[in-house]
């Protein structure tokens, strides 16, 4: 992680890859695969080709604050286990 702005409602990150135009929203993990953001915006300035990510447990916490439909909103765990080697998750070893 590089930074961190408004108020911790955003992450700087960098990626293999950057963003591209399309995959906003995309979840985040961290090294231990446990969601920590979606993707928002791909930066030219101040650090090209860093992602915007927002925090995933402010954004929860506002959802479920602020939209009574959606208050019992949870985030679960995967059904898959974690791969943190993206090599060997993408030959399924």
């Amino acid at each position: 992680m590089l930074s961190n702005d408004a108020s911790g409602w955003s992450h700087n990150v960098y990626t293999l890859t950057p963003g591209v135009p399309g995959d906003s929203g995309s979840g985040f993990l961290n090294g231990s695969g446990q969601a920590f953001g979606t993707l928002s915006t791909l930066q030219l300035l101040p650090t090209v080709g860093a992602n915007g990510v927002g925090d995933l447990a402010k954004e929860l916490a506002y959802m479920t604050t602020n939209e009574p439909a959606l208050a019992d909103t949870r985030l679960v765990n995967g059904t898959e286990a974690f791969k943190p080697n993206l090599v060997g998750a993408i030959l399924g070893g």
